[in-house]
């Protein structure tokens, strides 16, 4: 890691994640690009000393333990430290199957001793800032929510291709698709032709069927530009279902912002969090079963006026709710509380920093000969 001795500059916040164009670095940060003062840079694989010497703070993203070095060195720096967070890693650990064991440490006690090293945790939704409180994880919590980004210029209605439905969710939600909506989806290809966008799905999991065009978009690892493939298609309804796991009330519903951005009415598992939009008229919701997927469809396919009208409404909806205003105040409140580092400070903060992380790379090969 190596860079230029950092000079004065206006104060900022430095938010790290460990890949900075995936959906919640984009949904929760970038989209306030130019909006308040941040800097965003992948860890490790960016350059890390300048912009961490020059920090008014640090918001490091998701993860913890991962990011041990870069917390070691910010604390030796006295950069402020934030943690964001927008799953409940603490309950995701004990359901390996659905999520696998990559979440092991985040235990409570595990997770309430590393924070005692930050200043402040910002959270993504109420349920989530409750579980901290009440687990006394940290005493300085911020509702922190997800924020729209522009739209992508999508054409939802067009009368020369079929009706397309589009998936474009997480690992834990491929299982329900294949085996709840594809179903569905057949059932409705025997009354009119259909094109599914499938993104992140294996395509030998979808058995060909009669009526039914399928296409599998090429996977990109940033959010923006995934969505994009999907986009281009022209995508008439959003399907995203829900596996029942005790995380659900902790997840928000950015789903919303993907179904406005891309100009598609939403159907959603009536489970948690979508659960809490039935009565805001912004998206259907239906059981996790065949029929009621079925039911869903159907209700959407064969009326273009009431996709208008949620689409109408869910863009209203996510100008109010996800307009980045709460975010913006968050962020502003730190950089109040943190006093950009003078010259003198940045400079020494950077040699310092170059050293800490060149003992961290070192202590790393080590750690790795002696393994062998």
């Amino acid at each position: 890691m190596t860079g230029a001795t950092p000079t004065a500059d206006a104060p900022y916040v430095l938010v790290v994640s460990l890949a900075k164009r995936d959906p919640m670095c984009t949904l929760f940060f970038t989209h306030l690009a130019g909006r308040v003062p941040m800097r965003i840079v992948q860890y490790p694989a960016d350059d890390t000393i300048g912009p961490l010497s020059g920090a008014s703070a640090v918001v490091i993203i998701r993860g913890l333990f991962e990011f041990g070095p870069l917390i070691a060195c910010a604390e030796w720096l006295k950069v402020p430290l934030y943690y964001f967070q927008d799953d409940n890693f603490m309950l995701i650990r004990e359901e390996v199957q659905t999520y696998g064991s990559i979440y092991e440490r985040y235990t409570n006690d595990a997770v309430r001793s590393m924070l005692t090293r930050f200043d402040g945790v910002l959270l993504a939704t109420p349920s989530l800032v409750d579980y901290f409180r009440e687990q006394r994880l940290h005493n300085r919590l911020w509702l922190y929510p997800p924020v729209a980004g522009p739209s992508l210029n999508a054409t939802s209605e067009t009368a020369d291709r079929p009706l397309t439905i589009a998936f474009f969710g997480g690992q834990h939600r491929r299982e329900p698709f294949v085996r709840h909506v594809y179903p569905a989806i057949v059932d409705l290809a025997r009354s009119r032709p259909i094109r599914i966008i499938a993104a992140g799905i294996d395509p030998e999991a979808l058995p060909p069927a009669e009526g039914v065009e399928m296409v599998f978009p090429k996977y990109d690892g940033s959010y923006t530009a995934a969505l994009q493939l999907v986009a281009r298609y022209g995508v008439d309804i959003l399907v995203h279902p829900s596996a029942i796991t005790a995380n659900n009330i902790f997840k928000n519903p950015h789903v919303l912002i993907n179904a406005d951005v891309i100009g598609a009415a939403p159907i959603f598992t009536n489970e948690p969090p979508y659960e809490e939009v039935a009565d805001a008229g912004v998206a259907l919701l239906c059981e996790n079963t065949r029929d009621s997927w079925y039911a869903a469809l159907s209700r959407l396919a064969a009326d273009p006026t009431l996709r208008a009208s949620i689409r109408e409404r869910l863009s209203a909806y996510c100008a109010t709710h996800f307009s980045g205003a709460a975010n913006i105040q968050t962020l502003s409140d730190v950089l109040r509380m943190h006093p950009e580092p003078s010259s003198s400070a940045r400079a020494w903060r950077y040699a310092w920093a170059t050293a800490c992380f060149s003992a961290a790379r070192v202590s790393g090969r080590i750690s790795r000969l002696i393994a062998r």
